[in-house]
């Protein structure tokens, strides 16, 4: 599948800047606070000052560090899937995937009062390392719950796009008032998954209608005469 990918974000929640590679994005976004903390030390140091300024520059300094400290997370994450080296034979069952990773997200939906409902197809077989997967759709999962509004429902769904292909669709009622930070965890997230997608030669597209926000995944299937499953017999 080796289509270019779609990119639409919607305005609700914006992004760093895009037509770049995503390491590329990240350290663009990284300048900001890095600068920012540069000039706050600078200042700090260049007279004595009350002691209520220099808590300020502390507090604003430990910021600007946790912001820099996500970013850098969200490099080396993406280092790891640049790193991962894949199998010819690499093939396991999508359903049973959906089903843990909602199984262990349940706790972060229940504090969020969140419903997550799942619709897989059946036979539906992912070409692509398991582990791998388990991470960046975790990730996405996590992502989405962190958007979406309290007291509603994230909607999994996945099935057969036409040969062998997998349309895999998450959606969910976005928080009221509530803007995403480009460079929050949840942003990060959604990058960090996207980059893993494309590395397994997917592709995905976001989209709004303006209450609920979709984020739908074309991912390279396995048909039941493939090598893959047919060595599984």
């Amino acid at each position: 599948m080796n289509r270019p990918s779609a990119r639409f974000t919607s305005a609700a929640h914006p992004k760093i800047p895009q037509g770049r590679s995503p390491l590329a994005q990240l350290l663009h976004a990284l300048n900001q606070p890095l600068t920012g903390l540069q000039c706050s030390l600078e200042l700090a140091t260049s007279g004595p000052r009350p002691v209520d300024q220099y808590l300020g520059v502390l507090r604003d300094g430990l910021d600007l560090t946790a912001r820099m400290r996500v970013l850098v997370d969200a490099m080396r994450e993406l280092l790891d899937i640049q790193r991962t080296e894949f199998r010819r034979e690499d093939c396991f069952a999508l359903e049973g995937l959906i089903r843990e990773t909602v199984f262990d997200l349940k706790p972060v939906a229940e504090t969020r009062h969140t419903q997550i409902s799942a619709a897989c197809e059946s036979g539906l077989w992912l070409r692509a390392n398991r582990s791998f997967c388990a991470a960046w759709l975790f990730r996405l999962l996590d992502s989405t719950l962190s958007l979406s509004h309290e007291d509603s429902e994230v909607q999994i769904d996945a099935r057969r796009n036409g040969g062998s292909e997998i349309l895999l669709t998450l959606s969910w009622e976005k928080a009221i008032g509530a803007e995403s930070p480009p460079c929050s965890r949840a942003e990060l997230g959604f990058l960090i998954a996207e980059a893993a997608v494309e590395r397994i030669e997917g592709d995905w597209l976001r989209d709004s209608d303006g209450t609920r926000e979709r984020y739908r995944l074309r991912l390279p299937g396995a048909t039941a005469d493939s090598p893959e499953l047919e060595s599984r017999k």
